[in-house]
């Protein structure tokens, strides 16, 4: 979790995700490997996602969107169109860092490089990101054996796991090639037995009366979360 604020009472909280880690087990392509022998390609597995969960001004709390970009250090020119910021050591067409999701150079070391780094960095980044988000959109203090105890009401619960949803990756027909990080997250989420989709339980029923006028004002209800496992 990180908080940013300045003087002017202008606040964000994001969530990011790391992972530096390479374990290819042997999809390393042969091109990458003798670029790295030949000192061609000196980078780095490091990849890391970001999302913004709110935004507030003078304690108001102000609407996001989710337009988004993918970094290498510095912000590169193409929006992903992704729900999420990617950054990585990504190997860049040319100088303008313009091609990261282009078919530029795609039979070479460097497309190849890319593809690996969002398979076995940023895919996992990505899945730790959703774990962290149940918790912050639904305000839960903890999760135990992957149930957690919600106390809100239908509206805000539907609204929540709504915007939960809608940070989960895409496929694009407009942008294809961001498919590979797209299904590289979805096989980590399956293999890895991640537990991201929620099943709901109401425990029980609270109802808020207003005492001078004998008015239900509100219905607050204790919801049980279950995370299961994709299987």
């Amino acid at each position: 979790m990180l908080l940013l604020a300045d003087n002017c009472g202008y606040q964000e909280k994001w969530i990011v995700a790391h992972r530096f880690v390479f374990d290819a087990d042997g999809r390393c392509s042969a091109d990458v490997e003798n670029a790295f022998k030949d000192g061609d390609l000196l980078l780095l597995s490091h990849g890391s996602v970001a999302c913004l969960v709110e935004r507030r001004m003078h304690r108001y709390i102000e609407s996001s969107d989710h337009h988004s970009r993918a970094f290498c250090f510095l912000p590169l020119l193409a929006e992903t169109d992704l729900p999420v910021h990617l950054n990585g050591h990504f190997a860049l067409g040319y100088e303008d860092r313009r091609h990261l999701w282009t078919t530029v150079d795609k039979a070479g070391y460097k497309q190849h490089w890319n593809d690996l780094l969002c398979i076995e960095a940023i895919a996992p980044a990505y899945a730790d990101l959703l774990t962290a988000l149940r918790m912050q959109l639904l305000n839960a203090a903890s999760v135990s054996d992957n149930v957690m105890h919600v106390t809100c009401s239908r509206r805000m619960l539907d609204s929540r796991l709504k915007v939960y949803m809608s940070f989960f990756p895409t496929y694009s027909v407009v942008k294809p090639q961001r498919s590979v990080l797209t299904t590289a997250v979805y096989q980590y989420i399956v293999q890895d037995s991640v537990p991201v989709l929620a099943s709901v339980c109401e425990k029980e029923v609270c109802v808020e009366n207003d005492v001078a006028s004998s008015r239900q004002i509100s219905e607050v209800i204790n919801w049980q979360i279950s995370w299961l496992r994709p299987k």
